[in-house]
């Protein structure tokens, strides 16, 4: 199987393509990987979509969420009109650092989390992207590298 063509060892066509479009293939031999920061802004693009198309309303924390449920993921947007509001007791200093954060959130936020296995039995968020209108500012929080993104990658292409 090392003498194949990498093009020959993949059946399904569609799996190529996620392939060819996370790799920057200028010719055959020539192809560098994707950066980790490109491929988050397209899995947030892709969930972004998926949450408007099957997102539901939920509370959480006082703080009403689109939510959407799909392929093991939870994710989770917020928009500038459901922002956080804690007002601690002013009276206590450890209240006040408590509830302060450390950097303020972009417009939007969106949290992907995912369950991982069965034994378990625990979510675990794998990307945390905030952005303010158009762009212009974005935030990467956090990101786990790993099979949960080959979904959103699909449904990315598919899209794209």
């Amino acid at each position: 199987m090392a003498g194949r063509n990498l093009k020959a060892s993949i059946v399904d066509l569609e799996l190529f393509v996620e392939v060819r479009r996370l790799y920057s293939c200028h010719s055959e031999t020539r192809c560098s990987v994707m950066s980790a920061g490109d491929r988050v802004w397209r899995l947030r693009d892709a969930a972004v979509r998926l949450v408007r198309e099957r997102g539901r309303w939920e509370t959480i924390g006082g703080v009403r969420l689109v939510v959407a449920d799909w392929q093991g993921m939870r994710i989770v947007y917020r928009t500038p009109f459901q922002r956080i509001r804690h007002i601690p007791d002013p009276r206590s200093y450890s209240n006040a650092l408590a509830f302060a954060p450390a950097e303020p959130d972009l417009a939007y936020v969106l949290e992907i989390w995912t369950y991982p296995n069965m034994l378990t039995q625990v979510w675990t968020q794998v990307l945390q992207t905030q952005w303010s209108d158009c762009d212009t500012e974005q935030r990467v929080v956090s990101f786990k590298e790993g099979g949960w993104e080959w979904p959103l990658i699909k449904l990315w292409v598919s899209l794209n």
